[in-house]
Parts: C-alpha cells; structure tokens; sequence
C-alpha cells in the first residue's frame, strides 16, 4: 500500500478495483460511482475494509468534482466516511484498525499527496538554485533531476496501481505543474550557450527531451493555459519530444478525435483539447504529421481556438510540405469552411477564417496556381439574400468570410456577393452598418461609392467625439484613426478630402504608422515606437522605402547600439 521506491518489486493494479477505476479514466462518471458503490458493498460484505474504504474515497471525490449520482444504498449503513473509519477503529480488530488508521491519516487526509508536494518543491528550487549557478559560471554534481522523477513516478504509480481517483484535483495538478517545471529547468540548462567557453562550467541536471513516461504523466493533467506561460519562464517556445513520446501524442489524438466524433463526450473532448494544446508547444520535424490531426479533429460550436492552434502550427511550416500534402491541405480547409457553415458554427470559428485565408495564399504561393473556392450551401445562401430585397443585411453576417474570402470565390459566388452588396449601397442610414462596410472597403471587397463621404464622416466623428470615461476594447478612437489611415494607403480617400473635414494634428502620435507616412515625423521616438509592435526588419521593409528613411532607420540603429541598448550575439 506505502510508496517507497523497491527495484527488485513487482507491482499490479489492484484487481479488485480496476474495472471501476478504467471507467473514471475513461470520464465515465456516473457508471464508475455506481461501480464504486458496487464493489465497496461487496468488499463490506467480505469485510474487505481496505476496498471498502478506497471505493467510498473515490465515491465521494467523484462526486465532489463532477456533481451527484444516482447510486445504490450503501450497506454500511453509514454515508459518512469519517463516521464509518471512526468505527472501524474503535470497533474493528487489530488489523482492521492498522487499515482504517492508515487510511484516514495518509488517503483520506491527503497526506500520500502534501508529502510529495513538499518534496517536489523541494526538489524545485534546488534545480533552479543550480540552474542560476550554472548560469553565473558555477558547476554542480547531484542526483536532484533523477529523484524528482523518482518522486514523481512513485506518486503516479501508487495513484494508478490502488486505483484512487484524484487526477481531478488541484493538489495533484499542482505537482504535475512544478515536476513540470523541474523538467524544464533540465531542458533550459541543455540549451543554454555559454559566452565565456568555460571547461570547468558543468551542470548534473541536463535532459534534451521530454520521454514518453514524462508525456503520458504529465500531459493529460497540466492546465493548458499555463503551458505557455511556464515554458517563456525559461525562455522556451517550444520543447523536444522523443520520436516515440511524439507518436503517443499523436496516435492519442487520433483515437480521442475519432471517439469524440461518435459520441460527443465531453470529458474526452477537455482531454483532447489538452492534448492539442500540448503539441502547439512541441517541436514538429515534419509537419506532414499534424494534417491526420487537422483533418480528423471533430468540430463543435466553441472549440475554435483549437483548429487556429493547429492552423497557425501549419502556416509557419508550409513550405517544408510536400506538394501532395498541399494538394490535401485545401480540401480539408474546403471541407472545414462549408462545416462551419453546414453547422452554424460561424459565431465563433468566424475568427479562425483569417488562418484559413492565410493558409491558402501560401499554398497558391507554393503551387504557383489559383484556388477557387466554391460552397453548393452558400450558392443556395447568396441566391437568397439577392432575390429578396427585405433580405440584404443578411449579407452582414459573412463579413469575415467575405473579407478573407472574396478573392478566392468561384465566378458564381462572386456575382452573387456584388449583386448583394450594390444592393446593400442603396440602403438608408438606418440600415446601413458602417462596421461592416469600412472593413469591406479596406479588404477591396465593394467600395460602396453611394455612402463614401458619409463612411469618412462616421470615422471622423468617432475620433471627435469625447471620451466618455469608460474604456472599451478596442478603442473606437484608435479603430477610426487606423480605417482612415488603410483608406488613405489604397487611395480611397485622399489627403485633402480627409483633411476638409478632420483637424490632422488631433491623430499625431497615437500610431507610428501615421506619424511617420503623413507627417513625415522620422524622429527616434517615431522610430521607438514602431519597435513596440514590429521588429527592425519589418520596419526597414514596409516603411524604409527612400534614402532618406533608410539613413533615418540605420542612424537610430547606431544610435542604440552607442547607448548600449542593442546586445550582439558572439557567434559560435
């Protein structure tokens, strides 16, 4: 029952429990308490106490954690655990009561799990202790990376193998956590390059890769949103997994997607969207590996941010895809778009439209050939919306898609769209959406000539009006400033139309965009302030377009490194 570390043992599960437990692995709540309450009946009968009290524990937290169950009677009589251990150890024999105290002061207390907590903590700062020495040109020789796992492993396996249900709680999740972040201080010291080339800087704690034990154990019970957060911590953006750790992952992935698919289970699709939320941070070698994930993942209303983790993954490694892959690639983003819209899903998997739309300029960019987009159902939509003129503002619905998509549709679809929108031009104000219009127009959609002045005119005075005290995001004031400007940029409007009705000083020094294109402010603040949200190089090609600027961009470059606000790399 105890968890010390014995290589010469040889351990199974309990056998009398794990027909109940493999249910509450699987998320089946409600059959694995009546399961439970099944077998602590059977085991108060054989006065089996230690199986009787295990599966009222896992009762209880089941219970705690995924809400009340419809359950047989217990045949204890008593509902409550601490009543019936209390019991046991007043009335109970010699060996009963060994049981029963054990039970209470290491299970039902949580001693097993604070004990191992603690230690792991421990364990924690001294790695980063060493990590830190190892950094300021220290050397270190210890085991604390090998007993951290030990520690870990042996918690796991005495979860698993007297088959206690509390995966679910914080406790345990705040040890996967820190066993975690032991694990990355291992990686970061791994990575870490040394400027001073110094034979004697060593350190114990050092792993390339998570394995395939670290992935199975930790995955399924760290909080996705963390992940991020712990792996900048270490200045990781992503981790190395072992090629059989990678294939778990996916073959994981795959049998959930597909059971999911079937059965729409709700404590699978929470897993999976860990899982896929894990591999967003792994080093991919062939990205080929992730289109079966794209592919087979079930969609639902919410889970878009699961599809744009998997789409950005894909975007930033298309051009190591191969032509076939490619090929396949945009049937699955045509078969994903008309489900969103087969489904309804657009509320929410709307945003992800922009990736899509990314995704396939870069595989047109590939093939060198063009993609024409066609949907039977949207055929059908836009004939609709266009044979009914009570109808138009329908067409306000597929913004997104028509900004991100109106260049790839076939003729059809596009003859539709402009029909729609003419019709849309004619609308009065009142029906008219100036939201919906101004970003049709900055995507060359329809520039709507009937409402032109007025569109400047709602963006003017969204930048004049007053600020009423409360904040909004995003900010009207800012969105107004950044339309007129796009609208400037592709001549929709010109300088002296905007100027005839908008005081241009009142938009200096909100964007450096603005600041640098129409005033001509090339100062090193103007300079400064692009660096916020750009980088040098996309500075010196968007905006580094004459000499003049150029000088301007390479002078402020000196300038920081003079001051020391610029640091080089010695290359090895």
């Amino acid at each position: 029952m105890d968890f010390k570390a014995d290589d010469n043992a040889i351990y199974s599960q309990n056998p009398f429990l794990q027909s109940a437990y493999n249910l509450y692995k699987e998320h089946k709540y409600s059959e694995a308490t009546i399961k439970f309450r099944e077998l602590a009946n059977e085991a108060f009968d054989k006065k089996d106490y230690w199986n009787y009290l295990l599966s009222e524990f896992n009762i209880n937290h089941i219970i705690s954690s995924y809400g009340p169950k419809e359950l047989p009677e217990s045949k204890s009589g008593l509902n409550n655990l601490t009543q019936v251990i209390d019991s046991l150890i007043i009335n109970g024999d010699t060996q009963t009561q060994k049981i029963a105290l054990y039970f209470r002061d290491e299970i039902q207390n949580f001693r097993f799990v604070y004990r191992k907590l603690f230690k792991i903590n421990d364990l924690l700062d001294e790695l980063r202790n060493e990590r830190n020495n190892y950094r300021n040109g220290g050397n270190s020789f210890n085991n604390n990376l090998s007993f951290a796992k030990q520690e870990f492993g042996l918690l796991v396996n005495f979860i698993d193998l007297n088959c206690i249900t509390i995966y679910q709680y914080k406790e345990f999740q705040q040890i996967v956590h820190r066993f975690f972040e032991c694990l990355l201080t291992a990686i970061d010291n791994a990575n870490y390059n040394s400027s001073q080339n110094n034979v004697f800087m060593k350190t114990s704690s050092i792993i390339n890769y998570l394995s395939l034990d670290d992935v199975k154990n930790i995955v399924p019970h760290l909080k996705k949103e963390n992940i991020r957060t712990l792996l900048e911590n270490y200045g990781l953006s992503k981790v190395s997994i072992t090629n059989d750790a990678k294939n778990y992952l996916l073959e994981k992935i795959s049998k959930l997607s597909s059971k999911i698919d079937k059965n729409h289970f709700l404590g699978e699709k929470s897993e999976l969207a860990t899982y896929v939320g894990f591999l967003f941070f792994i080093k991919i070698d062939n990205i080929n590996d992730v289109l079966p994930v794209l592919e087979n993942y079930p969609m639902d209303s919410h889970n878009f941010k699961d599809f744009q983790k998997l789409l950005v993954m894909i975007i930033k490694n298309i051009d190591s895809m191969k032509e076939e892959s490619t090929d396949k690639l945009l049937r699955i983003v045509t078969d994903q778009i008309n489900h969103i819209f087969e489904n309804d899903f657009l509320d929410f998997h709307e945003r992800n439209f922009e990736f899509y739309s990314l995704l396939i300029q870069k595989i047109v960019k590939l093939q060198k050939k063009p993609f024409v987009f066609y949907s039977e159902l949207l055929e059908e939509k836009f004939c609709f919306i266009d044979s009914n003129l009570n109808k138009i503002s329908k067409i306000q619905k597929y913004k997104e898609f028509l900004v991100n998509f109106y260049n790839f549709l076939d003729n059809t679809l596009k003859k539709y769209v402009d029909n729609i929108l003419y019709k849309y031009d004619t609308l009065d104000d009142d029906f008219f959406n100036y939201y919906f219009a101004n970003d049709l127009i900055i995507s060359k959609v329809n520039l709507f000539p009937a409402h032109k002045f007025k569109v400047l005119d709602q963006e003017v005075k969204k930048i004049n009006d007053k600020p009423t005290g409360i904040y909004t995001e995003p900010d009207p004031r800012k969105n107004a400033i950044s339309d007129i400007y796009a609208m400037i940029q592709q001549n929709y409007f010109t300088l002296d139309e905007v100027k005839e009705k908008l005081d241009f000083e009142s938009i200096r020094g909100v964007f450096p965009e603005v600041d640098w294109t129409i005033f001509d402010d090339y100062s090193d603040q103007t300079i400064t302030n692009f660096m916020k949200s750009r980088n040098f190089s996309n500075v010196q090609k968007y905006f580094g377009d004459t000499d003049e600027k150029r000088k301007r961009l390479n002078e402020w470059v000196l300038k920081q490194a003079l001051d020391d606000n610029i640091r080089f790399e010695n290359s090895k």
